[in-house]
This record gives structure tokens, C-alpha cells and sequence, in this order.
């Protein structure tokens, strides 16, 4: 999603230093959770095929901190950490059904192969998240990974806002015709410019907006 001039990418290590200090610091753990996976996910290269390695490094981190000062409430603090990947997620979703809605409304579409590979990460996406969270206690030696077992069979049994909001992006992208990026005669610009990196750099616009909601709501309410 990012560009030449957009700020670089957040790095894995960044990532799970940040969730670290979310568990550690306690407040609003899962809003700051998610305002983290969107804010990583709109400067991502590769945009939702991030979205796993997001995951695990805000899982990795999440368990350092929860080992450094909850302990006895694991589990509670661990489910809001997934509370707020699955909120990115879902949040992630909607900016896709967004991104296809208006530009199904300018009369814009995109590339095929571009269009395509979208799509499938969004079929994916949840069942990626639920891998990866199993992945990761599979191979962790924490002493919290039953904790995060626990969190994941919850999950399983649970439904989650991503599923409503993946059918709804899948849903708009039917609606969308593929092809390639066509500019429009009146905007008098190259939309192949103006869209960097196509679908999911159209979206990160959207992914902004949502992260910084996330931060105003969090100012709000610490005043």
C-alpha cells in the first residue's frame, strides 16, 4: 500500500514492541490493537498478505507483555488483544467493500489479476488469523499459551464482525466490473497515479480514516 513518498512501512520488531507496550501500559487494549493492525496495514507493501505476519507479531508481543505483568489474567487480556485483530480485520474488510462501492460509482475499475488476488485474501482472511494464533501457540514455550488456546476456541465457537463485513466486501467486488484502470475523461489525471498500488492503495485512505477514529474516540475518552 505504501509508496515512494509515503513513510516506511512498520517493520515486524515495530510491531511487536507496540503491542508489547499496549499490554504492558493496560488501557484500551483492544481499540490500540486494532488502530495498530491498520496503521501497519495501510503502509504494508503487499497489503492484506501481511495481515497474518501483522498478526503474529501483535500475538508475540501481546504475550511478552502479558508475561511481564498479568499473569493471573491472561486470558482476559489476551482476548482483547484478538478482539482487536479481529476488529482490523473487519475494519480492513470494509475498506475494500468501500474502495470497490466508490469506485463502481466514478466508473473505475481495475486489473483482473489485481482484482482476483484480493478477493482470495479476503476469503482468507479469517481463517488466517485463526492459523496463525494457532501457529504461534503450537510453536511458543510461554507459559500463557494455554491462555491463548483457550481465546482461540472461544473464537472458533464465536462469530465475529469479520465475517459480516468479509461477505459484504465480496459482495461489492461482485458488483465490480475487472479490467484495466481507466481514467476518467473529466478528472483530467492519470488514475493508475493517483490509485498507488491499485485496490489496496485506494483503500489505505480508508484504513487511515478508521485508525485515527479509533485514536480520537481514545483522546475522548481520556479527557
Amino acid at each position: 500500500m505504501a509508496d515512494s513518498n509515503s513513510q516506511k512501512e512498520i517493520s515486524q520488531e515495530q510491531v511487536e514492541g507496540k503491542a508489547e507496550e499496549i499490554v504492558v501500559e493496560g488501557t484500551r487494549v483492544t481499540e490500540r490493537v486494532s488502530a495498530l493492525v491498520l496503521g501497519a496495514l495501510q503502509l504494508a507493501e503487499d497489503g492484506l498478505d501481511r495481515y497474518a505476519k501483522i498478526a503474529e507479531s501483535v500475538v508475540s508481543g501481546a504475550v511478552k507483555g502479558v508475561e511481564r505483568v498479568v499473569p493471573d489474567d491472561a486470558e482476559s487480556t489476551l482476548r482483547k488483544v484478538y478482539n482487536g485483530l479481529t476488529d482490523a480485520g473487519e475494519k480492513a474488510a470494509e475498506s475494500l467493500r468501500l474502495t470497490f462501492e466508490e469506485a463502481r460509482e466514478r466508473g473505475k475499475t481495475f486489473g483482473e489479476a489485481e482484482f482476483d488476488r484480493t478477493v482470495e485474501q479476503l476469503k482468507n482472511l479469517e481463517k488466517e488469523l485463526v492459523d496463525t494464533v494457532q501457529g504461534f501457540t503450537k510453536r511458543t514455550s510461554s507459559e500463557v499459551s494455554d491462555q491463548l488456546e483457550a481465546v482461540v476456541r472461544h473464537a472458533q465457537r464465536a462469530s465475529s464482525g469479520m465475517g459480516a463485513s468479509i461477505q459484504a466486501a465480496l459482495d461489492a467486488a461482485k458488483d465490480h466490473p475487472t479490467g484495466l484502470i481507466k481514467e476518467s475523461a473529466q478528472a483530467g489525471v492519470d488514475l493508475s497515479k493517483n490509485l498507488a498500488g491499485g485496490i489496496l492503495g485506494a483503500a489505505a485512505q480508508f484504513l487511515d480514516k478508521a485508525a485515527k477514529s479509533l485514536q480520537t474516540k481514545g483522546d475522548e475518552e481520556e479527557e
